[in-house]
């Protein structure tokens, strides 16, 4: 014990002894950075994730503003498009007589010919008898038919041009450099 108090007490000792303080306050410096650094890298963590929290909350708003746009303005189109397609089923006698419809003889041939359009998978029937054949339709229903279908098409269309303007306006909002 006496001869490691007089290793400590003479220069040799001295010098370690000094040395392990420099360590030991080097390794509390270090310490001290690196909790620091730490706490630091934490805080900027947070900040970007409320950053992050508060730009979803913005496009998810416009997001909304977009969908409702675009529910309204289809709703809007659709509803003109069934006033006016009632409207024109409503003129037909104006346009298409009774003498109209006596003069005209639908034949089975159209008959067919339209219900297959109409149909996504079927061709028409084979001829069996003449084509040509009344099928016992008015004209004025003909027009009616046509007239309705007419509207229901440009009602799928509306809502086929809102939906891809729709997808387009999303991607711009949410493609767009944060608010």
């Amino acid at each position: 014990m006496i001869a490691l108090l007089g290793f400590i007490t003479g220069p040799v000792g001295r010098w370690i002894g000094a040395a392990l303080a420099v360590l030991a306050l080097l390794a509390g410096v270090h310490h001290h950075g690196v909790t620091q650094g730490r706490d630091r890298e934490k805080a900027a963590q947070a900040a970007r994730l409320e950053r992050a929290r508060k730009d979803v909350v913005k496009r998810e708003a416009k997001a909304e503003t977009i969908s409702s746009a675009a529910h309204t303005g289809l709703d809007r189109e659709k509803a003109r498009i069934q006033t006016r397609t009632v409207t024109l089923i409503r003129e037909v006698p104006t346009y298409v007589s009774p003498a109209a419809d006596r003069l005209c003889v639908v034949p089975v041939g159209f008959v067919r010919l339209h219900d297959a359009a109409a149909s996504p998978s079927e061709l028409p029937a084979a001829a069996g008898g003449s084509l040509d054949a009344p099928a016992g339709i008015d004209l004025s229903a003909v027009a009616s038919v046509v007239a309705e279908n007419y509207g229901t098409a440009y009602s799928w269309r509306a809502e086929a041009l809102t939906w891809r303007q729709w997808y387009r306006d999303q991607k711009a909002a949410w493609d767009a450099a944060p608010p």
